[in-house]
């Protein structure tokens, strides 16, 4: 294996904390690593992007490459009518289009 590709979302306890640790070790242990991260929405609140923020600040300093879609992004995408699950299906799209494209290459 000379590669790790993460998908994550950040904002909550599991993908805050996880993802920064296995980005580092990953680096630590000389594989190319590839994150591919969800945002949280403004709607979210404060916490939740802080928190999000500073694990991405983290992932940055051990990933080769990073990628980060934004709740917002996908919710402007998606219109004012859209369902919580059409909008988690959204972004669940389009992080696994991002990955998908990064793997490609």
């Amino acid at each position: 294996c000379k590669a790790l590709y993460l998908l994550a979302g950040l904002g909550g306890y599991a993908g805050s904390t996880a993802t920064p640790a296995l980005a580092r070790r990953a680096r630590d242990a000389g594989l190319h690593t590839v994150a591919v991260m969800g945002m949280p929405c403004d709607w979210e609140g404060r916490r939740r992007r802080t928190t999000a923020l500073r694990a991405l600040e983290s992932v940055r300093e051990h990933a080769a490459e990073t990628f980060v879609v934004h709740g917002d992004a996908v919710a402007e995408r998606l219109g004012e009518g859209a369902s919580i699950g059409e909008f988690i299906e959204g972004i669940n799209s389009w992080l696994l289009r991002e990955l998908d494209a990064r793997m490609a290459l």
